[in-house]
Parts: structure tokens; C-alpha cells; sequence
């Protein structure tokens, strides 16, 4: 889940960015490419700036989208030609639209934040149903809908706080909804610009129902949960960001057609990950499915370690809070390479921990997807799939490992 890396610089509050890019239909692979001004400089993460924009406060429904059954995963890849229609996206607002998370906004009042854009006021009022792929933050909604009179209805969004995450999906229109807004997030420092926003629009049922019979798991809910490689590090000894928005949950969500939330956390180990899901960052109650990748910083020694000892409660405390029918899987480690500086320190505790993971899996009856042993991350590819430090995968990686970890959840989750 790799992306073009740009280089975006602080923005003044009376600045626009324009953005404009023709999407496609999710029935092609190919990828386009949106254009960023070449500005100088860098930001913080995300925050709220001095000057709120209009607040137009509107009441409306939750910014997420539904969680769906996990009883009918299906890997096929059904042919459809619908008819849609790309609708021209223009980020040349400062003025986004606040989630019911964010600090002192309220849901859908418009507020401007630090790298991050949106459209005006998008006429949707003839379309039966979108598709869409956008940049997404838990203190933003990504897909907004307002009325005639452009009072705020609903959107939907995430609850990940990584600026590297983003949600794909279909979406029925809402009733009574005349107009869209849509965000893009500009990029930092570290963390990569967003490349490829897409709106796609079905002016029939008939058509909408024909794209998304394609993903027949379009209505799962699947959270990640994990170190830099679920968030999307590339690696060290690069130029640019290093966290990308193209990483193993986003190829997971563009497989399925479904919601995945990217909770990842660059340098997270065990007890550094249960310390901030008790925190409250981390909302697994919505979710089909919840992924657990851990291990590969400081590792998961047995014996009663403080890194062991932390896997085992947050499992617990993940099993307390999942939604009744959910499923908890736990995934171990990818291969981490002996022939390179930058990751040879790393395969101790990879190796320990894949070992431990299948022990835990075992012992408390929990699934698990073997990615150590079983994934296409392995030494023989690792200058395709790892290239830059051993141990963090590219797009080309994060593409393959997504394929592979939807095989198995194919396989694993009941029909």
C-alpha cells in the first residue's frame, strides 16, 4: 500500500489548494494521479487552526457506516459493467467537516485543520448511489451529505487517527441529501500525501446494485490493529514520508469493497498498544472482524514478560469489548530479514514472537493467519517486497501481503 510521496508545506488560512482529479469505475485497476502545488515547509499532525470556518451545525447520524455479518466472506471477483459516472473533485476549500469526535466542534459543522482540504458543495441530487475512496481521520467526515438548504444530514468517516488512513466503500445516497462535500489530507513531513480521491457516481439502482454485487462483503467491518507495518511504514533510508495511505488495510478495504479502520501505530509494541487502547483510541465494538499484528517491536517473549503478559490482556480486553458474532484473529509477524543492518536486529523478536503468537492461538482457541511462515513476504522477495530496510514492506508488499490476508480470512471465517 504504497503511494507517490509529496512534500506539502504549511498552509496560511486564506490559501486554497486546488485539487482536481476524474475518478474511475472500481471495475478498473488502473490508478490515477491527483497534483499537489510544490510548497515549502512542515506541519504538525493533525489540528484544529486558530480561525474555525462556517459553522453550519447540523444534527445528524453517526459519521461511520454500518458494520455487516462476517458469515459470508467470498474471495470471487464477479464481472460487472455498471453504468457510472466520475464526478470532478476540487479541493479548493479550507473548510471540512467535523466528526462527532472532534475537540470543540460538533458533527457537521464546518472547521479548517492543518493539511486538510474539501470540496464545496457537490450537486449529487441525480445519483441513486456513490462509490468512493478518500482520505479519512476520526476528527473529520470524509462523505458528507446535506439537504437543499445545505444543512448537514449524515457522512461517513473513520475512527482511526492516523493521517494514512482513508475508507472505500458504497453508499446509498440518504434521503432528502442534495449535496456532497468531500476532503483530501495534503501531507506532512512524515506522513504521505493523498493520491487518488474518487467519487463515482450510479444514477439507478439497477447500476449501483450491479457495481456492488462485485462485493458481496461490502457491509463488514474489519479493524486493524497493529505496529508501523498495519499503519503503512515504508522504511528507513528514504527521501519523503514515510507512511503511506497504500497499506495492507487499504488493499484489504479495495478487496472487499468494505469498511476497514487502519488503527496502526508506528513503533507500537504490546504494552505500548494496551496502553492506548485503554486510552480509548482504538473502537472495535462496530467491528466484524478485529486483526491483531503485534510482536515485531521488542517481541513477545514467554515467561511472564511485561511485552507477553500485554498481548494476553489486550486479547482479553478486545474479547470483552467485540460485538456478540465477531471475530478475533490474531496474525503473526512477517518475515523480517538477517541481511540487512536496518532489520537484523528485528528478526530475534519476529521469530519469537511468530512462535508465540501460535502457542497463544492454540492454547486460547483463537484463529490465526500464519503470515511468518505462510506469507508471500519471505527472504527470496524481500528486495521486491522489502527493499528499503528488510523489515517494512512497500506497496508492491503491502499489496500482496492484503491479497494473502484475504485469502485466509476467506478461508478462515465461516460461510
Amino acid at each position: 500500500m504504497k503511494r507517490i510521496l509529496i512534500m506539502l508545506a504549511l498552509l496560511m488560512l486564506g490559501g486554497a489548494i486546488m485539487v482536481s482529479c476524474n475518478s474511475q469505475d472500481l471495475t478498473t485497476e488502473t490508478q490515477k494521479t491527483t497534483t499537489f502545488p510544490d510548497v515549502t515547509g512542515t506541519s504538525s499532525a493533525v489540528g484544529p487552526e486558530d480561525t474555525a470556518g462556517d459553522t453550519s451545525a447540523g444534527t445528524g447520524n453517526d459519521s461511520e457506516a454500518t458494520g455487516g455479518d462476517t458469515s459470508d466472506i467470498s474471495s470471487e471477483d464477479t464481472e460487472k459493467q455498471p453504468v457510472s459516472e466520475a464526478i470532478d473533485l476540487s479541493f479548493n476549500s479550507l473548510d471540512c467537516c467535523s466528526s462527532k469526535y472532534a475537540p470543540s466542534y460538533s458533527e457537521g459543522t464546518l472547521s479548517r485543520w492543518d493539511r486538510w482540504f474539501s470540496t464545496e458543495y457537490i450537486d449529487i441530487s441525480g445519483y441513486y448511489g456513490l462509490s468512493y475512496e478518500l482520505a479519512s481521520h476520526k476528527y473529520l467526515i470524509s462523505l458528507s451529505f446535506f439537504d437543499a438548504d445545505k444543512q448537514y444530514i449524515s457522512g461517513i468517516g473513520t475512527t482511526s487517527t492516523s493521517n494514512c488512513s482513508t475508507v472505500n466503500g458504497f453508499t446509498v445516497v440518504p434521503e432528502g441529501a442534495v449535496w456532497a462535500r468531500c476532503i483530501t489530507f495534503t501531507g506532512i513531513a512524515s506522513d504521505a500525501a493523498f493520491q487518488t480521491p474518487s467519487l463515482i457516481g450510479f444514477d439507478t439502482e439497477e447500476d449501483y446494485n450491479k457495481a456492488t454485487s462485485a462485493y458481496p462483503d461490502k457491509d463488514l467491518v474489519i479493524a486493524c490493529i497493529g505496529d508501523s507495518l498495519t499503519e503503512g511504514d515504508i522504511g528507513a533510508f528514504i527521501s519523503g514520508p514515510d507512511v503511506k495511505y497504500r497499506n495492507y488495510p487499504y488493499y484489504l478495504s479495495k478487496h472487499f469493497g468494505c469498511e476497514v479502520i487502519n488503527y496502526g501505530k508506528c513503533g507500537y509494541t504490546a504494552q505500548s498498544y494496551l496502553a492506548f487502547y485503554r486510552q480509548g483510541n482504538v473502537d472495535i465494538t462496530r467491528a466484524d472482524i478485529i486483526l491483531v499484528m503485534l510482536g515485531t517491536n521488542a517481541g513477545l517473549k514467554r515467561g511472564g514478560s511485561v511485552q507477553y503478559n500485554s498481548y494476553l490482556e489486550l486479547i482479553d480486553e478486545i474479547k470483552a469489548d467485540m460485538k456478540e458474532g465477531a471475530e478475533l484473529i490474531l496474525i503473526t509477524p512477517p518475515y523480517a530479514s538477517a541481511n540487512k543492518s536496518t532489520s537484523s536486529s528485528f528478526v530475534a523478536n519476529v521469530n519469537e514472537a511468530a512462535q508465540t503468537v501460535l502457542e497463544i492461538a492454540e492454547s486460547l482457541g483463537i484463529k490465526v493467519i500464519d503470515a511468518h511462515n505462510d506469507s508471500p513476504i519471505q527472504e527470496a522477495k524481500e528486495n521486491i517486497y522489502q527493499p528499503n530496510d528488510g523489515l517494512h514492506m512497500v506497496e508492491a508488499g503491502y499489496s500482496v501481503f492484503a491479497e494473502y490476508i484475504a485469502g485466509a480470512l476467506s478461508e478462515l471465517v465461516e460461510k
